[in-house]
């Protein structure tokens, strides 16, 4: 693993006399950009550390990461069932059903403003796949707030931009197919970025908000692009030919989460990491091919978390954090038991703040 490798590299390095220290920390210098991670043919070029000093206790890959920070989530038996929507606070160690006294028919697929004040999810008023886009001030009493009533659209996979000031989703016309859209915090339409004839959904920031990230096309043909905000000019970053490849998530400025089934024959999600750049998209070391590992979020700068149907799961999908450099993954019922049912969670949104 490669921690353990830094580990043990420093450790040698102690041995040399003093006389060479200064070489030989050139040597390494130089050649710690070119360090990656290999998993399957393909690189990820992780965040890496320098190596801990003499004195440091090595991590405890047994043990969960110990984070705060708040977590945003949804769980319901299945996709058009009800479904709840839940926040668990690391640091209190609370979970709470945000949901419980809203008059809403399925609130799903949350996300954070940037200051983890605000969420905006997709919900029904009523089961009657009327679809809408809703905006609410977390830790409050009030109703959520419907920024698309009435549009007579479906409105879905709302994201905060990297400001907070604007949401970027999905809106789908009657008798049309789906296209991203941007509106302010009051539900008014600012631009629409694609115009495709083909199924557009799913849409996410890049951090500096010049693009979004959205999965173009269904089931086996559809791919990750890249749209300009500003002249429109698409890009894919994402296209295997006969696989699904879906639910983006931006990790960094050069980096991002998404979705893809194993093969075409095997259906079961994998979280791959793809690259603006435009280079291969890596399998992550967290994935097996006999379930499904899915909706992934970034936590820090070295995990994730995701959905999955490991076999240790309480049953359906189940949440868990997960190491991208080592591959270790944990249940978030580590942390509370209760995070986990019986039912399907998914959906999550980590916060720092």
């Amino acid at each position: 693993m490669m921690r353990i490798e830094y580990e043990n590299r420093y450790a040698r390095m102690k041995k040399i006399r003093w006389g060479y220290v200064a070489l030989l920390t050139a040597v390494l210098l130089s050649w710690y950009p070119f360090v990656s991670c290999r998993k399957g043919g393909s690189d990820f070029s992780g965040s890496i550390s320098p190596p801990p000093p003499a004195d440091s206790v090595p991590p405890d890959h047994s043990a969960p990461p110990a984070i705060t920070g708040k977590l945003v989530y949804h769980r319901y038996s299945e996709y058009g069932e009800p479904a709840s929507m839940y926040i668990y606070d690391f640091q209190m160690k609370k979970l709470t059903t945000i949901s419980e006294h809203w008059n809403l028919f399925d609130p799903i697929n949350a996300h954070f403003n940037p200051g983890g004040t605000k969420i905006v999810f997709m919900a029904e008023s009523k089961r009657d796949g009327k679809w809408d886009i809703y905006l609410w001030t977390v830790g409050t009493a009030d109703q959520p707030v419907n920024l698309s009533a009435g549009d007579g659209c479906r409105d879905e996979d709302p994201k905060f931009s990297p400001d907070g000031n604007y949401i970027c989703f999905k809106q789908t016309p009657a008798g049309g197919n789906g296209n991203i859209m941007i509106m302010d915090l009051n539900g008014r339409i600012t631009s629409q970025v694609t115009k495709n004839t083909v199924e557009s959904g799913m849409p996410y920031y890049s951090a500096d908000a010049g693009s979004i990230l959205y999965a173009r096309g269904a089931g086996n043909t559809s791919d990750i692009y890249r749209v300009n905000v500003n002249d429109l000019i698409q890009q894919p970053l994402a296209n295997e030919s006969g696989v699904q490849e879906y639910y983006p998530i931006g990790r960094d400025t050069s980096s991002f989460l998404f979705s893809r089934w194993y093969s075409s024959s095997n259906l079961n999600d994998q979280v791959y990491m793809g690259f603006y750049s435009g280079a291969p998209p890596a399998r992550l070391k967290f994935n097996a091919p006999d379930a499904n590992y899915s909706d992934a979020f970034p936590c820090g700068e070295d995990d994730v978390i995701l959905s999955s149907t490991r076999k240790d799961s309480k049953g359906g999908y189940d949440l868990y954090i997960a190491d991208l450099l080592t591959g270790d993954i944990w249940s978030l019922s580590a942390y509370n038991s209760s995070i986990n049912g019986s039912d399907d969670e998914l959906g999550a949104c980590y916060s720092p703040n």
